[in-house]
This record gives structure tokens, C-alpha cells and sequence, in this order.
């Protein structure tokens, strides 16, 4: 004989009305400006990078841009997390939901604006590949094919999940919203915009935006044409006195992935609270921590940034 268990009338209310937060935030999460502003504004910085006149810049600067979005998709989210507070305080204790149910709603309801600034990241990378790839070093000569690796690619929507899940997790803890959003965005843009001020250890492994590709530091008496025929140099100029070698570095790149995955886990379960979320807090935190120990063991010795 088979026994069904079916869920008792609050499971399917809590479950009903968390859809219906899921679906009301949603809508929200379209109408409000905060979306459409980060992608004009990670538009225009990307389009501003086209102009840069150094080995790299463009490269550097189009990873960066996705700041702009990133910090927009924080404001939309700390008013998400913040509506209890708007609406006169905590939640009353006969609610179909506690808080942490809406929490949890809230941040769940704002997939379609990750999804389109995903979308929007794919169509940059899609047209930078298109355009045949980017200068990012002075020798070969007119290396200017270089195009952004699957890892490099899947930072902006990592990042993009950092921001809705630090947002929401912000904008419940505190009840001043708009000095929240506007603190936040400032330092989410600062990582991405002001890029190259994190660019050196230890920095680069727990910086929300990480720029390739990095720079190893030849000796004095480095010759070029000694160099491998595989290397990718960079000339010494006001800023270095020797030449240095660029490279792409993919494992680095790819634990700095695992280090933003973790991050987030953290901020959401700040946000959601409850066992759910202390289980979330130390998993976020155990990842984010091994994934900086396992950047630092794989970043070339002599590495001075981007």
C-alpha cells in the first residue's frame, strides 16, 4: 500500500504567499529605474574604454564596467530588502509569513533583473568577440586579438548575484535604505571603476571585480628576444622600469569565481536568516576563505597587478 503525505494547510500558505512575494518583486524589479541606470552606465564606461591608448585597457576596462549594473542591481535590491521597514516595521506575528519567508521571496524575485544584466553581459562579450578581441600586450606586435576565456565570462553574473544578495541582506538590516543603497553602490563601483588601485596582492584575490590580465615582473636584464615565442611582454614605460610578462591566468581567475559564489552564499544567508541562513553564512564563508588561500597559491611569484 502507498501512503501519500500531502503538506498541511500552512506549508501550502507559506508556500502560496511566497510565490506571490516571488512574482510581486518581479514586477518591481522591471519597473523600477535602478536596473536601466546600471546598464546605461556600464555602457557608457565600456564604450569609454574603446578610447584607451595602452596595452590592456580596453580589456581591463570592459570587465570593470559591469560595476556600473552590478551597483544598480544593488539599490533595486536593498529597497527590495527594506519593504518591511517601509511599511511601518517589523511583521506582525499573525502574518501568512514570517520575515525571513519574505526575505527569502523577495531576494528569489529578483531573477529577471539578474537574468537580463546576464543577458546584457553576454551581449558585450558576444560583440567584443565579434569585433576580433582586444590589445592587451605590446609584444607580439599587434597582439590585438586577445577575447575573454568562459571563466573570465561568468564573473559578471557572479558578481551580479553578489550585489542582489549583499542588497537585500542591507536593506533588512538596516531602516535607513537610501544611505545603504547609495554606501553600497559607491563601494561596488569603486571595486570595478578605480580597478587598477586593487590590482595587487593581497587585493586582487578579494576584490569584487578581478581585471586581466595580470603582470609578472621580468629582471633588468631581460632580453625579448629571449623571450618564449608562446609570452605576451609589456614594454617598461613611466610607469615600470622593466619589461614584464602579461598573461591571462586562468586558475587564478577561476578560484576568484569560487571566491565570489562563496561571498555570496554569505550575504544570502544573512538575508534570509534563520538555520537556513547560519547553514549559508558558514558555507559562504568557508568557500570565499579557501578560494583566497587557493588564489594566492596559484598567482605567479613576482606578480604586480594589472
Amino acid at each position: 500500500m502507498t501512503v501519500t503525505l500531502h503538506p498541511g494547510p500552512a506549508q501550502s500558505g507559506v508556500r502560496r504567499t511566497r510565490r506571490a512575494l516571488i512574482a510581486l518583486e518581479a514586477r518591481r524589479s522591471l519597473t523600477a529605474p535602478w536596473l536601466w541606470l546600471g546598464i546605461a552606465l556600464t555602457s557608457w564606461i565600456a564604450y569609454s574604454t574603446t578610447a584607451t591608448d595602452f596595452a590592456g585597457g580596453g580589456y581591463h576596462g570592459l570587465m570593470a564596467s559591469f560595476a556600473g549594473l552590478a551597483s544598480g542591481l544593488f539599490v533595486l535590491a536593498v529597497n527590495a530588502g527594506g519593504r518591511d521597514h517601509a511599511i511601518g516595521g517589523p511583521v506582525a506575528p499573525d502574518a501568512a509569513v514570517d520575515a525571513d519567508e519574505r526575505a527569502l521571496g523577495r531576494l528569489l524575485g529578483l531573477w529577471p533583473a539578474v537574468a537580463i544584466a546576464v543577458l546584457f553581459a553576454a551581449v558585450l562579450f558576444a560583440v567584443q568577440r565579434a569585433e576580433g578581441g582586444m590589445w592587451i600586450a605590446d609584444l607580439p606586435a599587434a597582439r590585438n586579438d586577445a577575447v575573454f576565456s568562459l571563466v573570465e565570462v561568468l564573473q559578471p553574473p557572479m558578481l551580479f548575484v553578489v550585489a542582489v544578495t549583499a542588497g537585500v541582506a542591507a536593506g533588512r538590516a538596516s531602516a535607513h535604505r537610501s544611505i545603504v543603497a547609495v554606501a553600497g553602490a559607491l563601494v561596488i563601483a569603486a571595486t570595478g571603476f578605480l580597478y587598477w588601485a586593487w590590482q595587487w596582492t593581497p587585493a586582487v584575490w578579494v576584490t569584487l571585480v578581478q581585471t586581466q590580465p595580470i603582470e609578472v615582473a621580468l629582471d633588468a636584464d631581460f632580453v625579448p628576444a629571449d623571450a618564449p615565442t608562446t609570452w605576451m611582454l609589456s614594454a617598461p614605460d613611466r610607469y615600470q622600469s622593466n619589461w614584464g610578462r602579461v598573461m591571462v591566468h586562468q586558475a587564478m581567475a577561476g578560484w576568484h569565481l569560487v571566491y565570489l559564489a562563496g561571498i555570496a552564499a554569505f550575504f544570502a544567508g544573512l538575508a534570509i536568516r534563520g538555520r537556513r541562513g547560519r547553514r549559508a553564512i558558514i558555507a559562504g564563508a568557508a568557500v570565499a576563505v579557501a578560494a583566497v588561500v587557493l588564489q594566492m597559491i596559484v598567482t605567479p611569484s613576482g606578480t604586480t597587478g594589472a
